[in-house]
C-alpha cells in the first residue's frame, strides 16, 4: 500500500508541477514560488507512517493594473479554505496553517500507509480585468484511495474579487457557450455528439451543465470537472477547453487576447 500510494504521489502531483513549464505565468506577471514542507516527527523514523503537508504557490510582485497586495490576501484566503483553525485567520501566511495542523494532528496513523496532503498553486492566465490562477491539490488522508481537485479562480486584478462568468460573455451567450463546451466534454471522453451522458456514467441532472470551475488559459477558456462533480471516483476529471477561435462572439472582446 506504501508504494502504491508514493507511486500515485510522484505521478499525480508530478504531473501538476510539469504543467508550470506548460502553462507558465505572462510575462507580463512578476511572481516568486514558495513552497513550504512540514511534517510529523515520526516521518523522521524508518518505516514509520507518517503524515506530511506540502505546499506550493506563486507570490504576486507585480501585475500590471492589479492590487497585489490584495491578490496575495485573496490567494492565501483560498490556499487556506477549509483548513484554517479558529486561532489563526483565514488570510494567514500558509506556514503558519500548515505548522498548526502538523502540531494538532493526533498520532498514530489509523492505517500502515502514510498520510499527505500537497497543494500547488500556479497563474494561468493574465488578461485584461482577469487573472485566472488554479490551485491543485492531491492528498490521501485514510480511506480506499487518495483523492485530486483543481479549483480555478478568475479574479480581477483591480480588486480581487471573484469575476462572474456571465460578466465576461457577450448578451444571449451562454447557450452558445454551453453547446461549445459541451462538444469539448464529449471530444475529450471520446463520445459522439449523441451518445447519452447518462449511459455514459455521467450525473448531469437535466442534460450538460456549466461548471462554475472555470478559468483563461493559454488556449482559451477551460471549464475543469473534479472527480465526483458529475460521475463516480473511478472516471476521473474532465477538462472541456473551448479554444480561443470558438470563443469569438462569446465572449466579450475586451477578454479576448491579441491577434
Amino acid at each position: 500500500m506504501r508504494l502504491v500510494l508514493a507511486v500515485l504521489v510522484l505521478a499525480t502531483f508530478g504531473c501538476a508541477r510539469k504543467t508550470t513549464n506548460d502553462a507558465a505565468a505572462p510575462d507580463s506577471v512578476a511572481t516568486t514560488v514558495r513552497s513550504l514542507h512540514h511534517e510529523t516527527a515520526d516521518c523522521r523514523a524508518r518505516n514509520e507512517p507518517c503524515f506530511t503537508v506540502d505546499m506550493t504557490y506563486p507570490i504576486l510582485l507585480a501585475v500590471p493594473g492589479g492590487d497585489t497586495l490584495a491578490l496575495n490576501r485573496e490567494l492565501r484566503r483560498r490556499l487556506n479554505a477549509g483548513g484554517a483553525p479558529d486561532s489563526l485567520p483565514v488570510d494567514s501566511d500558509p506556514d503558519s496553517l500548515l505548522a498548526a495542523r502538523i502540531a494538532a494532528f493526533e498520532k498514530p496513523l489509523p492505517n500502515d500507509a502514510p498520510w499527505f496532503d500537497s497543494t500547488y498553486a500556479q497563474v494561468e492566465r493574465l488578461l485584461p480585468g482577469a487573472l485566472t490562477i488554479s490551485i491543485f491539490n492531491f492528498s490521501y488522508m485514510g480511506g480506499a484511495h487518495p483523492n485530486s481537485n483543481r479549483i480555478y479562480a478568475v479574479l480581477d486584478p483591480a480588486t480581487a474579487h471573484e469575476v462572474p462568468l456571465d460578466s465576461v460573455i457577450t448578451n444571449g451567450a451562454r447557450t452558445r457557450l454551453l453547446a461549445e463546451a459541451e462538444r469539448a466534454f464529449r471530444q475529450g471522453r471520446g463520445m459522439t455528439p449523441d451518445s447519452s451522458l447518462a449511459v455514459a456514467g455521467f450525473w448531469f441532472k437535466e442534460g450538460f451543465e456549466l461548471t462554475p470551475n472555470w478559468g483563461f488559459t493559454r488556449d482559451g477558456m477551460l471549464f475543469h470537472y473534479n472527480s465526483y462533480e458529475v460521475g463516480p471516483y473511478s472516471m476521473g476529471p474532465t477538462d472541456a477547453l473551448v479554444t480561443w477561435s470558438s470563443l469569438q462572439g462569446i465572449v466579450r472582446p475586451a477578454y479576448l487576447p491579441p491577434h
